[in-house]
């Protein structure tokens, strides 16, 4: 068990101290960003009683975007920003509301999980994730942007693939130079 870790128990145990979000969030990102993803879940699981913030479960999905199986990215997405539907392979539900737990999910929550979709070759959820998106009214960057134009593409939906990169174009989001080459290439082939 880390310092940090150690030290954050030692707090909440013995010497009744209280952590809020934003303190397990920046002790989650710490232990992510020193490459001990595992062990950050390991701490939220002890942290039942915080109440969950969009920072501090941005961290969680990074450090589950780390850990052996980015794909529970999307049960988390589920179960916190969704209220724990039902879920499809991927957790993209479409026509839930926004939220039991009082997350909202931000742009850097919609990045996490395209790469998620990314990291497991999971790409069957985009159209509905880019709804979620439009309902929750983000502008993702360019680095989401192209990753949604992506997972498009690999769905071979090249109506919604064309939209986003006609917008791209209008709003000068740079497109990735493979993405521009498929979209360029008048079938619109699906990138693997």
């Amino acid at each position: 068990m880390s310092t940090a870790l150690r030290r954050f128990v030692d707090s909440q145990e013995n010497m009744g101290l209280s952590s809020n979000p934003a303190m397990v969030a920046s002790i989650v990102s710490g232990l992510v960003s020193n490459g001990h993803a595992e062990e950050a879940l390991r701490l939220v699981g002890r942290c039942s009683s915080v109440r969950m913030s969009i920072e501090l479960f941005n961290s969680v999905l990074e450090a589950l975007l780390l850990s052996r199986d980015a794909t529970a990215c999307f049960t988390a997405y589920d179960a916190i920003c969704l209220g724990g539907g039902k879920s499809s392979a991927n957790g993209a539900i479409q026509g839930r509301p926004f939220t039991t737990y009082g997350v909202i999910p931000s742009a850097q929550t919609f990045s996490l999980l395209l790469l998620a979709m990314q990291k497991s070759g999971e790409w069957s959820g985009t159209a509905a994730l880019l709804g979620q998106m439009q309902r929750a009214k983000i502008k993702g960057d360019a680095t989401t942007l192209n990753l949604m134009l992506k997972g498009l593409l690999v769905n071979e939906l090249n109506s919604y693939a064309k939209q986003l990169h006609k917008m791209m174009l209008k709003k000068e989001v740079t497109v990735w130079p493979d993405l521009e080459s498929a979209m360029t290439n008048s079938s619109v082939p699906p990138l693997n």
